[in-house]
């Protein structure tokens, strides 16, 4: 069963190919110590960007998925900054995986959401 932990750098490197070279704040996914996702924020100029990476075990299931964007939820809306991320075509349902966390399609792939909602 996933848990839901604090994301450390450790974490993020591990996880991600290419992961953000700024300091990200965020939450991971594991299962016995291994990662199977992790969601995270990091401020880019006027704004903070989102970014979610899963893996299949984890899209599996939901209840975490919710769980953790009901947290990182918590974790934005105190930030006084619009919230952007990118749209993967290759992750099938990304669009809705965005929508049900609050943003909407500014163009093409780029999503957005005001601060604190």
């Amino acid at each position: 069963m996933n848990q839901i932990v604090p994301l450390t750098r450790q974490i993020l490197d591990d996880f991600c190919q290419d992961p953000p070279t700024v300091t990200v704040k965020g939450i991971a996914a594991q299962v016995d110590g291994r990662t199977t996702g992790v969601a995270g924020y990091f401020p880019e100029g006027e704004r903070y960007i989102v970014f979610i990476k899963l893996t299949d075990e984890l899209r599996k299931d939901k209840r975490t998925i919710i769980k953790g964007m009901k947290l990182l939820n918590l974790m934005v809306s105190v930030r006084k900054l619009p919230l952007h991320a990118m749209k993967d075509d290759c992750i099938e349902g990304a669009e809705t995986l965005l929508r049900h966390a609050g943003f909407t399609q500014i163009r093409g792939n780029l999503y957005g959401r005001q601060y604190g909602g």
